[in-house]
């Protein structure tokens, strides 16, 4: 063969691997309308990472994230510029295939996260960027991204939408579930995605009682091995937190008839008087309206949740089912009371975060009472026994160093991170995402300071994908 003919051969080479790459997906008939390049991932004691995109770094929002079949793992995010965009990274070709959506964060509201999850016809759906405003949904094949385009989900209680959530029913069915309204008067919804459209199930928890408006504060559903959807729910009256008046607990297995402990029912929506409250505390009880429900391998409930102890400083509590009744005890007190009252993304405040992927049939929840008082308890699922301990769980990424951010001239910049699950909605699978942000601010913009001259206006960080090495 001449030399020429070789040189035309390598370039036909060459044409036809960046054709692959544009197409951004294996056996694709038509090219997609959005941006591939091949990433090249790096490996450093025994992890593999890979640069997804830019991400916005002005304040922490969670991001949407799901595994399609084994080589996709998909990320919603907000690119540098702030726009919605989904990333399609094929983990088995080292691609990256992006493209935004016609939705653009303003900013600086932590509540604006965004969600994603595939049905079972192999539809993804997205959700996002609200906050007690109208809502976006976007939705197309995985395989196609141009396909993914912004509609009407059932077309009405959308003007108002914040803290979307999809569920995967027992059987696989899809639900989303989402609050419409405000803080103090909002209404929950959920949906159901059903021979290709979505249909309403209905409100599920009341925005009144007998003294007026309330807002229910529910942990995120979780589907338990007796094939019921179980919740915890904390009650508002008012935009304030300081308002929190009441824990309660209830399952169904269809958003319309509901369970609580003892044998007591309850049908349509339920409110904080519907079924036995765990606890009715009062307002300025310094209620945190963010929740802990763990199911043991029976599908019985701990509720875990933080208010002022007897006394007056912050403590952490679990309620659990005995002979029919909550019993509540203190697990950790704090050794200073932090006031919870205000409004908005409050910061500053007790926080608890689950760790639900440990070996062992273990879950754990961290503690922290600021600046810097961190507790762990664990949860076994198998003995139902609740206690304090000292070491974290063993994960899969257990021993994962993810460094210190580069966060000079920022604002109380950290590290975020996102598990990904099968689908969006199934089992955690063993990839995670992460990046560098700046805490929460009230949903306020950031001033740029001497000591924070890029508060303002911070640089984007990289979104990593991380998983272990091969």
């Amino acid at each position: 063969m001449s030399r020429a003919a070789v040189r035309r051969l390598l370039a036909l080479g060459a044409l036809l691997a960046i054709a692959s790459v544009a197409n951004c997906s294996p056996g694709s008939s038509s090219p997609l309308n959005s941006n591939c390049h091949a990433a090249r991932p790096s490996i450093a004691n025994g992890w593999e990472s890979l640069t997804a995109g830019r991400i916005w770094s002005g304040v922490h929002t969670a991001i949407g994230t799901a595994r399609v079949g084994t080589d996709v793992v998909l990320a919603v995010y907000y690119d540098a510029s702030r726009y919605m965009t989904v990333a399609r990274i094929d983990v088995g070709r080292n691609v990256v295939c992006s493209q935004r959506l016609p939705s653009r964060f303003g900013g600086w509201d932590a509540h604006n996260g965004v969600t994603v999850a595939l049905s079972s016809d192999g539809t993804v759906h997205i959700v996002g960027n609200m906050h007690a405003s109208q809502m976006f949904y976007a939705a197309g094949k995985v395989s196609e991204l141009r396909s993914i385009r912004p509609r009407p989900m059932i077309g009405r209680d959308e003007d108002s939408a914040t803290y979307p959530q999809f569920l995967r029913g027992p059987n696989s069915e899809l639900y989303f579930v989402y609050r419409a309204g405000h803080a103090g008067n909002g209404q929950w919804i959920v949906n159901r995605w059903n021979g290709g459209r979505w249909q309403r199930i209905g409100p599920i928890f009341s925005d009144r009682d007998s003294n007026g408006p309330v807002s229910a504060y529910p942990t995120p559903f979780t589907l338990g091995s007796d094939g019921r959807f179980h919740v915890a729910i904390v009650w508002r009256r008012t935009y304030d937190i300081k308002s929190n008046f009441a824990v309660t607990y209830a399952s169904t297995s269809d958003f319309r008839h509901w369970s609580g402990l003892g044998g007591e029912n309850a049908v349509g929506l339920i409110g904080p008087a519907s079924l036995p409250p765990i606890e009715m505390t009062g307002e300025n009880a310094g209620l945190l309206n963010n929740p802990i429900l763990i199911l043991d391998d029976s599908s019985r409930p701990i509720v875990i949740y933080s208010r002022y102890a007897d006394g007056g400083p912050n403590a952490v509590f679990a309620a659990e089912p005995s002979d029919g009744h909550w019993r509540v005890q203190p697990l950790v007190i704090s050794q200073k009371k932090l006031e919870v009252a205000g409004t908005g993304t409050l910061s500053g405040l007790p926080s608890m975060s689950l760790s639900d992927d440990c070996s062992n049939g273990v879950a754990q929840v961290h503690v922290n009472f600021p600046p810097r008082e961190l507790k762990i308890i664990s949860v076994d699922r198998r003995t139902f026994r609740v206690s304090l301990s000292d070491p974290q769980c063993q994960t899969w990424h257990s021993g994962l160093n993810f460094g210190k951010p580069s966060s000079a001239g920022m604002a109380d910049a950290s590290m975020a991170m996102a598990d990904v699950r099968q689908n969006g909605v199934g089992a955690l699978v063993p990839f995670m995402f992460y990046w560098q942000a700046q805490g929460a601010n009230r949903d306020r913009p950031r001033q740029c300071t001497r000591d924070a001259p890029l508060a303002c206006n911070p640089p984007p960080s990289d979104l990593i994908l991380i998983r272990r090495a091969l």
